[in-house]
């Protein structure tokens, strides 16, 4: 499978994510990663960083991509809301999604696995309304 067909499938499992709980759904998505000034909250970007090659004669070639998630929202716009609370509950929505060490999540078969791989970055987002996350996503291919 293609490595753009890989990545679409990564980002449509993100999509399908209530990201401010049942019913909602995300302002903005794409591959092609925004400013948060410039998209509508809440949003999910993905970008495509790194690829990893290991090879060791006689034996099979391991392959990874990278992708990380920036999420964006606004929930701390409200006085009376808690940006963490909505932060950890998306996470958790993620990490069900992701979760390694309970199921494999191939992509419908297209990956052996993708899984969170990494320190989650947060911005919560009390002083100023704007919580921004970055999910380090590790896939592993075939």
């Amino acid at each position: 499978m293609s490595r753009n067909a890989i990545f679409n499938s990564l980002l449509a499992l993100g999509t399908a994510i209530e990201p401010l709980g049942p019913g909602s759904t995300w302002g903005e998505t794409g591959r092609r990663l925004k400013t948060p000034d410039k998209c509508v909250h809440p949003a999910l970007f993905q970008a495509e960083p790194d690829e990893t090659f290991e090879s060791k004669l006689g034996q099979m070639q391991k392959r990874q991509l990278s992708a990380v998630w920036f999420i964006y929202h606004s929930a701390g716009k409200d006085q009376s809301a808690i940006p963490a609370e909505t932060t950890s509950t998306l996470i958790d929505q993620i990490d069900a999604k992701l979760q390694a060490n309970v199921h494999r999540q191939s992509l419908g078969g297209s990956v052996y696995a993708a899984f969170i791989d990494g320190q989650i970055r947060k911005w919560e987002g009390d002083l100023d309304g704007l919580t921004i996350l970055m999910i380090p996503i590790r896939i592993l291919l075939p």
